[in-house]
Order: C-alpha cells, then structure tokens, then sequence
C-alpha cells in the first residue's frame, strides 16, 4: 500500500519526529511504499532520508497547502493512504473530505475535544487513539476509533549504570528530580504544569539540601512559554538547586536519544505534572530507563504511571472547551517524598511495565491489524469517479447507512436503494464480516461511488448500528436494516420532508399498516403522542432502525452507548428528538424479527416508552395499549402481552 505519512520530519528530536522515525521503517519492511510529508523539519526541496522520500512544507502552517498536494503527487492513480501524526485541530477537514484518511491523534483531555471531535465529523477521517483514554473518550464521541499507542526503542532507552550516569553529569551526591518537556504553552499557566513543579519542588527542597531539579527544555519561554529561571526565582528556589539544558544545542536538536537515555539514567525520579497528556513519550522513556513517575491522574497519564505516583488535582476547564486537571502542589509534595524514599526499589517494575511500548512489540500488535483495515480497496475507491451505478454524493443531505452481516437479503436491500440514489445521498455499507462477503454484492448493486468497508473484528448487529448514527457527513442520517426494502419514491420523500420541514426525526411505514400511523403528522413528539390517543403502538414500532431517519446533531451516543445490550441503543441515543414528521406514503418494507426473541423485551420496551413520555412531557404511555397494533405492519408477528 502507497502511505502519504504526514508529520515532523524524521531527523527531528521532536516527539512526533521521534515516533516517525520508528514507524516508518516498520512500514517500508512490512511491504508499504512510504514517503512523508513534513510539515516540520524541511523546507523548499524533497529529501530521502533511509531511502524514503522526504516532501517539504508549504506556506501554510502544518503543511495544511501542501498535504493534499503530496498525497496527489505520492499516489498518482494507485489507491493510497494519508496518515496523520498531529493535533487534528490544524489539519484542514474538508480538503481531507472523501479521501483515505487515518489520524494517529492525541487526546490530552476529557471529554474529546469539540474541535477534534469536529473534524473528524466533518473530514470523515478515522481516528488512531494513541492512548486508551484515546479510545474511550473519542468512542464516546461517537466515532469508530483504532488503537496504536506511541512506542519506543527498548535497546536504546535501557537501565544503565546509574551511578556513571550521575558521575558523568556531576549529580553524584544529588537526589535527582527530572524533567522532560516543551515550554511554548502559557494557557492555564502552562499545559505541562511548570509552575505546579516548580512550588513543589521549591517545598520539597526545604526538607532535602541533596535535592536537584533538572529542566530538559527551552528556559527561556521563547516560544509562548513560561521564563522558568524568574519562575524558579518566584518559587523561592535556590539557583544551585536547579538546572536547565543548554539553551543552543536543545534549540538544534543536538541531544540524540542515547543522550536522552543516559540523561534519564541519572535521574532519581520523573516528574511530569501536567494538565493534559495526549500520550506522554517522555513518561515511558523514563520508565524504559528504570526510572519511577510521577504525574497527575488524568488523561493518557493513568495508564502510564504504573510504576510511580499518580497524583490527584482539581479539574479546570480549558480553552478546548474541555477539562484538563491541576494537580494539588502538596500531592505533588507527597509523592516526592515517597520517590525519595522508594524510588530505587521501583525500577525493575518500571522497566517491566515499559517494555509492552516496544517499537516491534507495537507494530506486529497494533500496526499491522490496522494496516489491514485501513488498505483502500481499489474496486471500491470512493476517488476513482462516476465508474458504478449511482451517482457520486456532492454536499448530500442524507446519509445512508447500512450495517450488514452475512445477510442474502443484502442483495433485495440495495438494489431497491440503488435507482433511488442522487447526488443528495451518500451511501455507506458497513460489513461486520472480517472476510468481506458483502463485497461483491456491494460492487454489483451499487458499483464504485458507495463507501463500503469490512471491519477487522465483528463488533455485533447493536455496535454496528448504533456507529451508523456517526458515520458520513450529511445532516440526515437513516440506518437502514440489511434485509429491509425501501419502497419506490422512498428516497425523494423523505429529501422532500428535510427540505420543507428539517425536523429532528422523520418517521416512515410500511403498507401493510393497519394501526394508527398519523401519516402526514407534522408537529412534536408531544402531539404525536396526542394524535395516536389510545393506540400509541406506532411508537413501539417505530422503534425497528429503518423507520427512523434523524437529524445528526440530536444524536447522543453516549446515551446509545449506555444502552447498548437492549438491542435499541440507536432509540436511547435520538430520545431527545422534539420535532417529528410522519411521512404521507408508506416508504418500507421491514424484514421479520421477533421482539419476543428479546430477553425481558416487556420491561425494554416499557423504559422506552417511559423515557418518550418523559422526554415529550406526555403521560405515562402503558405497554398494553402499545401493542394492540397489527405488527405485520412492519413485518413483525402480532405481540401478545400476558
């Protein structure tokens, strides 16, 4: 596979340069054709560097003008791969729009930004969490996010001998406070808790005269960055007791990892007290190193800190509309002295838990499944233009989304879709299957301009379902059951109702309908409810996916998450849908399940019933008056409540 990798150049000392310089070998040895596009690094001429092709930045910041440009040039006519290792918030969402795009991102707080939540709604980009709090956060968000945490080189960063180490730097009779990290961030005091560090240690040092902090950064705060050296004098600390990099080489990029390694090995303890952490690459260094952390609890932090403290602070709310955490300055305190006392019997469990971030351990682990998902396949290139039977989406209003799995019924599903399809409607099929069945059908019915995908694992009919609330970009989304059939004019009806009404939830029905539907209702939930008087069983039907199309931004899939083993999770995440139409014509016909199949589906459906009131501020709606409707009407046998 052709892989666009964009981010710092590999020469660079940077953590994301670091982190690709070890990934894109790995690529280039498991068979990929790998180039980069450094937006950092390099300037005004292409480079090889280890024989992989090195494109410069542009004019923009970020390389936001030149990325689509590389990936052009890059891939030519073959299917190719765009992987981004940066803050997403800079990358330009609606250049990246319909192309093969993966996001190796940071999270450093909680819940996921709206901005990096944002985009990847709007670029359709999938996301790489390089931390489980990654994971859980943007999942949360609802996206559909892969895993692959940062890695280092274990022969590199590796236990030395401690005492040449401090023998070499002078700080042999010095207990060793160290730290790692950039000095360009002055919101909230800065991102990586220089003053909190600086009060601690000026505290801590009262009690210790051995005690010395070292600073591996920037001093001076050139950069948007905290002046440390009036910081320390502010703190009260001793100017003998501290210590920074030198300014000139740390500015060039002169300190190369075996450097950094020794300079881990004289340190008696890692101190990183930030307020966010989108992984943290100096933390686990440390610890490769045999060095105990310390860091506050929060974000990607956690799951770091196995072998050394975690402190507690107080949660502030940060220019990113989310929540960072200020660790309390006498936490900090505390578990300084608990390094000074401790430290030495934690470094063996330090490097023990460092190890799992190998960089071959990672990437036979995480990169390679990955890879695997992520190949663009050239039958069903979204790219590749007008070749198949329905028409490429151009700003689609509706986005349609079918999970399937091993269903015959797939191939009646889509080709009564297919002749329905404009340029307004976007189509996506996601396969459970790690085989691919649905492929072919897929192909066949609806030729290239659908966004078909099979995922690597089955994550089950519920998931699935509930990620179609997520997926695409238009204001509508309609997930549609793989063995359902929309009628002729389907389609166009509901186009029509978005354009007229633009409602939060659009409910459709099939013809075989012989309970009250309150077709052609325009209104709120709360009237609908008073239309169907005393056979509210519409709204117990309507709970089948295919009824339903909703407005995207009243989805909750947080609450949909909650609710995931009901087999109604997409109900539980569109209950706050206040506006509704019923459609005019019936529009579906619904394949057959069995409600009663559904363990404890009477107290089920009697919470959802509960919760529609609630949310409609109606009164309370009894399961027996909802299921006095003919269910044929949705293809499902009569319910009998005992």
């Amino acid at each position: 596979m052709k892989i666009l990798f964009h981010t710092n150049a590999c020469w660079t000392n940077s953590g994301y340069g670091q982190q690709a310089a070890q990934l894109a070998p790995r690529l280039v040895a498991d068979g990929h054709d790998v180039a980069i596009s450094a937006f950092h690094g390099l300037q005004s001429g292409v480079l090889e560097w280890h024989g992989i092709r090195c494109y410069p930045n542009g004019f923009e910041a970020y390389g936001r003008d030149t990325i689509i440009p590389h990936s052009e040039h890059w891939f030519k006519d073959e299917p190719g791969l765009i992987l981004t290792l940066i803050d997403v918030w800079v990358l330009p969402p609606d250049a990246l729009k319909g192309k093969p795009c993966a996001c190796w991102t940071p999270v450093d707080s909680y819940p996921a930004a709206p901005r990096v939540v944002e985009f990847f709604k709007r670029s359709g980009a999938r996301p790489i969490a390089m931390s489980a709090h990654g994971v859980k956060s943007l999942t949360e968000a609802g996206l559909d996010p892969l895993y692959a945490p940062h890695a280092i080189d274990m022969k590199v960063f590796a236990p030395g001998d401690r005492e040449d180490a401090k023998r070499k730097f002078g700080w042999q009779d010095d207990f060793v406070v160290g730290m790692v990290a950039a000095n360009q961030d002055t919101v909230l005091s800065s991102r990586k808790g220089w003053p909190v560090a600086f009060q601690a240690f000026a505290e801590f040092a009262k009690k210790h005269i051995d005690a010395l902090l070292m600073c591996h950064t920037e001093l001076q705060g050139k950069a948007n960055g905290v002046n440390l050296p009036n910081l320390a004098r502010a703190c009260g600390i001793d100017p003998d007791r501290i210590v920074f990099a030198e300014p000139y080489p740390y500015r060039n990029g002169m300190y190369p990892p075996d450097y950094m390694a020794e300079l881990y090995n004289a340190f008696d303890v890692f101190l990183n007290p930030a307020l966010g952490e989108g992984f943290g690459i100096p933390i686990l260094e440390a610890q490769a190193c045999g060095t105990p952390v310390i860091t506050t609890d929060w974000t990607a932090m956690s799951e770091l800190s196995t072998a050394g403290w975690a402190v507690e602070g107080e949660k502030v709310w940060s220019v990113q509309e989310a929540w960072w955490k200020m660790p309390h300055v006498s936490a900090v305190v505390d578990a300084l002295e608990q390094a000074y006392d401790q430290a030495g019997g934690k470094r063996e469990a330090a490097r023990e838990f460092a190890l799992q971030y190998d960089a071959d351990l990672v990437f036979e682990k995480h990169w390679k499944p990955i890879l695997d998902e992520l190949e663009p396949s050239p039958s069903l290139d979204r790219a590749a233009g007008p070749m198949g039977s329905i028409p490429k989406a151009v700003d689609p209003l509706l986005t349609i989304y079918v999970p399937t799995f091993q269903r015959h019924e797939l191939e009646d599903c889509l080709a009564a879709l297919s002749p329905q399809v404009t340029e307004e409607v976007e189509i996506i099929i996601s396969d459970n299957d790690p085989e691919a069945s649905a492929e072919r059908i897929v192909k066949t019915e609806l030729g290239t301009n659908a966004d078909y995908s099979a995922r690597a694992t089955n994550i089950g009919g519920n998931a699935n379902i509930l990620r179609g609330l997520t997926e695409g970009s238009a204001p509508y989304i309609w997930v549609i059951g793989d063995d359902d059939v929309l009628l002729p004019g389907a389609i166009e009806q509901t186009l029509e109702i978005i354009r007229e009404h633009r409602p939060d939830r659009i409910l459709h029905y099939s013809p075989e309908a012989k309970g009250r539907v309150a077709a052609g209702h325009v209104g709120t939930m709360a009237s609908l409810i008073e239309e169907l008087g005393d056979d509210p069983s519409f709204l117990i039907a309507a709970t089948l996916i295919t009824c339903n199309v909703w407005r995207r931004d009243i989805v909750d899939f947080a609450a949909g998450f909650d609710h995931l083993e009901t087999s109604y999770p997409h109900i539980w995440a569109t209950m706050n849908a206040e506006t509704v139409v019923v459609a005019d014509e019936p529009a579906i016909s619904v394949g057959c399940n069995h409600p009663g199949d559904l363990i404890g589906w009477p107290r089920i459906y009697q919470e959802i019933l509960d919760e529609i009131a609630r949310q409609a501020g109606a009164g309370e709606i009894l399961l027996d008056s909802a299921t006095r409707w003919n269910f044929l009407s949705v293809g499902l046998p009569e319910l009998v409540v005992v």
